[in-house]
């Protein structure tokens, strides 16, 4: 009787142990994370709602940073992804240098065997997907007169197998000088609303000169939805609409208003609870309500807003405005994000918010030298004084163009650690310093760093200017640019900063070697009239 107990007891005791596995068998996975893909640097790169697993779809082995001038006015390679509805397409835009012309590529999701869509004409300044899995674009035709100017905006959608085209709206506007613009954001989940933006230029009496509209589908009404706004998204269940709006820089009178501050707002779309979800200064782009409605995500410069050409990054945030995080931390920029279409999946972040633990990705390199280009080339890494490599730029495309190199995209989440942006300046040794800014009187003082003279600048006021020095047959300057008319935010930049620059200097193509000196100046050759 006892030894019945006693096995009793221990099937109870085994029972009891087993239960909680049992349970944990019955508690389902977690979901995955969405993926989200985003324009940088020309390609398209694709990451996990918590910033991992990041994966370069499009031109991989694409330079990051170009030469040409004209990569500050037009989006050069690939821009605007979004995957298709039926989750099998990726589409984007592609614009490369040298052929000056866009084309709408459909690839598969993981960016490969990209064929572009045939018979679309104009500049395409919009794309993105219908929810019936045609695309959504706004196309732009600029006709030049001697007595004026027409620019023809068509909003339509275009069925990428067949090419067929529906137009929603088209506008032209006439004038020497046509500011006008339109712009198509996104159509609501149940296909009836088009969300547009439009720009009045200088009409308007100089205000809300940005408006985010509606445009019935079905009857053809059309009405503002928000003043001051130049991107939307519909949320998943096409009840409210996701704005981002810039005022600091409209003066306009109406920018002290409450409800025209910069940042990430939601709204009705009948125009109604206005919300704002994220604040601050920067600017503020491509916001996307994600699936489940949980999660927004956009792209801003809010941590660095002195450099906003330059140092965007993704982000999201809760739809109540809680867990800002930034997804993305580096350089080159990250722009256009956009969610993929799958409904099962988990949006959050992850753990942590905010800056998340996120080391900086700096992946800017100078580009390849070309054989008409016989400049010794030096630069001082990717990451230098505090601050990622942004841009590599120079006025000329031969011999003589001084090469810059733009150190203007800060690391940290906080903007109140950022550093101002510092510009490094290379030209040859019989070329001057026309970029760093020197100044006409004040001091100046001279010091050896690395084996060579290096001689600071101060303003009359004894302010920091600028440093040069020379090495070999190149002249280095190093301050602030000549195009930084305005005074920059950020912590100030010191003579340490500008030391940290030369400490890093080292020739294109080979591995800093840390105290080493630098090679002494080398007898340069100038001639009245060439540089050499």
């Amino acid at each position: 009787m006892r030894s019945l107990r006693k096995l009793s007891l221990l099937l109870v005791v085994t029972g009891c142990l087993a239960l909680p596995s049992a349970a944990s068998a019955l508690t389902p996975p977690p979901a995955d994370l969405a993926e989200i893909v985003f324009s940088n640097a020309g390609r398209i790169v694709s990451i996990k709602a918590d910033g991992s697993e990041r994966n370069v779809l499009t031109r991989a082995n694409t330079q990051l940073l170009s030469r040409n001038f004209l990569a500050d006015i037009h989006l050069f390679g690939d821009s605007q992804p979004a995957i298709s509805p039926d989750r099998q397409k990726l589409a984007f835009i592609r614009y490369l240098p040298r052929r000056y012309w866009q084309h709408v590529m459909i690839a598969g999701r993981d960016g490969s065997g990209a064929t572009p869509v045939e018979g679309i004409n104009g500049e395409i300044k919009s794309m993105d997907w219908m929810p019936d899995g045609r695309l959504l674009l706004t196309t732009w035709d600029y006709r030049y007169g001697q007595t004026r100017t027409t620019e023809t905006y068509r909003l339509m959608a275009v069925d990428p197998a067949t090419g067929k085209k529906q137009v929603f709206l088209s506008k032209k506007f006439f004038g020497n000088y046509v500011v006008d613009t339109l712009e198509a954001q996104e159509v609501s989940p149940d296909g009836r609303l088009l969300l547009y933006a439009r720009d009045f230029g200088e009409g308007n009496d100089g205000e809300d000169r940005n408006q985010l509209r509606i445009l019935n589908l079905e009857n053809k009404t059309d009405r503002a939805l928000v003043n001051g706004a130049k991107a939307g998204s519909f949320s998943p269940d096409g009840d409210r609409v996701a704005f981002t709006q810039m005022c600091a820089d409209e003066g306009y009178s109406n920018c002290e208003s409450a409800d025209r501050e910069n940042g990430v707002w939601t709204v009705k779309t009948d125009g109604s609870d206005r919300e704002m979800i994220v604040s601050g200064d920067g600017e503020y782009a491509s916001p996307d309500w994600g699936p489940g409605g949980g999660y927004i995500i956009f792209s801003s410069s809010r941590n660095f807003p002195a450099e906003r050409q330059d140092s965007n990054e993704i982000y999201s945030v809760r739809s109540d405005g809680e867990c800002l995080t930034w997804l993305t931390n580096g350089s080159p920029e990250s722009i256009q994000p956009s969610w993929a279409p799958e409904t099962e999946v988990r949006t959050d972040p992850g753990a942590e918010c905010g800056d998340a633990g996120r080391k900086p990705l700096a992946e800017a390199r100078p580009p390849k030298p070309k054989e008409t280009d016989p400049r010794p080339r030096y630069w001082a890494g990717p990451k230098a004084a505090g601050q990622l490599l942004s841009k590599i730029e120079g006025y000329a495309q031969d011999q003589f163009g001084n090469q810059l190199y733009r150190y203007g995209d800060c690391p940290y989440f906080e903007s109140s650690k950022c550093r101002r942006a510092i510009t490094l300046e290379l030209a040859r040794a019989c070329s001057p310093i026309g970029e760093v800014r020197l100044p006409p009187r004040g001091t100046s003082r001279s010091s050896t760093r690395r084996g060579v003279k290096v001689t600071t600048y101060r303003t009359a006021r004894g302010k920091l200017a600028g440093t040069t020095l020379r090495t070999g047959l190149v002249r280095v300057g190093i301050g602030r640019s000549m195009l930084d008319v305005e005074e920059l935010e950020g912590k100030a930049i010191t003579l340490a900063d500008h030391l940290a620059l030369i400490d890093a200097l080292r020739p294109v193509g080979k591995a800093l070697d840390p105290g080493s000196a630098l090679p002494p100046p080398a007898l340069a050759k100038c001639r009245a009239g060439t540089r050499k």
